[in-house]
Order: C-alpha cells, then sequence, then structure tokens
C-alpha cells in the first residue's frame, strides 16, 4: 500500500510518499574463509515486511513523469548465525524492526487526471544486525535488496 502528496512547479514535480508491503524475502551468506559470525554453517537473514518514507522529484513531459526517490527505510528482520558464532547455544539470531534508508528511480505515466501507472526500482538498506550473543557478535553482511515494483495510483 502507497499513500503520497505531490506539488508541482511549472515541469518539476515534488512529492513526498510512504508504503508498506508484505515481504517474503531470504537470504543467506557463508564467509569463506572463516569470518565470525557466518564462517562454518553460515547465516541466515529473513524480511517479514518494510515501509519507506521517501521524497521524490522529477521532471513532467506531458504525462509522463521520470524521477528519483529517497528516504528512510523500517523492516521486520529475522536470522540465525552459525553455532561458532552462538558460543554453541542453539539460540543465536536476531528478531528485530530495524531501520535504514531507500533510494530509487521511476517512470509515472498519467491515464487522465485521475489516474497513473507506475514502475518503479527501489535499493532498500536495513543495515547490520547484531546477534544475541554474550559478546554481541555483529554480523558482516548487510541487510539489504532491490525491488522493481509496478502499480496503478488513484489520484484524489
Amino acid at each position: 500500500m502507497t499513500a503520497g502528496y505531490n506539488w508541482q512547479r511549472g515541469q518539476i514535480v515534488f512529492g513526498v510518499e510512504g508504503d508498506v508491503s508484505y515481504a517474503n524475502i531470504h537470504g543467506s551468506a557463508l564467509e569463506v574463509p572463516f569470518v565470525p559470525p557466518c564462517g562454518n554453517e553460515g547465516c541466515t537473514a529473513d524480511v517479514d515486511w518494510y515501509g519507506t518514507g521517501r521524497v521524490r522529484v522529477g521532471y513532467a513531459f506531458e504525462n509522463f513523469l521520470p524521477y528519483l526517490t529517497g528516504g528512510f527505510a523500517v523492516g521486520k528482520v529475522k536470522g540465525t548465525a552459525d553455532l561458532g558464532a552462538c558460543g554453541f547455544t542453539p539460540t543465536c539470531g536476531y528478531d528485530e524492526t530495524r531501520w535504514g534508508w531507500a533510494a530509487g528511480a521511476g517512470l509515472e505515466w498519467a491515464l487522465n487526471q485521475q489516474l497513473s501507472f507506475k514502475a518503479e526500482y527501489m535499493h532498500v538498506d536495513l543495515g547490520t544486525p547484531e546477534f544475541n550473543t554474550p559478546s554481541s557478535v555483529p554480523s558482516t553482511d548487510n541487510i539489504d535488496f532491490d525491488t522493481v515494483r509496478v502499480g496503478i495510483n488513484y489520484h484524489f
């Protein structure tokens, strides 16, 4: 789901957008040679949902609007590390809401005053998690991903 507001001054369009998306993103990492905490069996990361709050700026060519966008990102992430990083305890991992950033570009085409179609690429980076170990070993990998989205916007 996305909501936003745009202002147009001449051909320059400024806007703010917010969105929330269900995600079923799974990733894993294995560091070779061994680099804690993801050395022997590896680490996993899952993103359950994410959202962004962004500004955008574009240049209107009649009913086409190419634009750039960027701002903050937030998401629910969880993951595990191998036993070597966990001090040989089976509960090493993280389960948290992480904050980061998002940036991308897109193209919007207005069908009429009320409807537009949009295609957008965005890179989302939710940072580097810390595993819940006694020494709080940081991961060596960021939780980041790329998305391509298409949508229909209704303009009030």
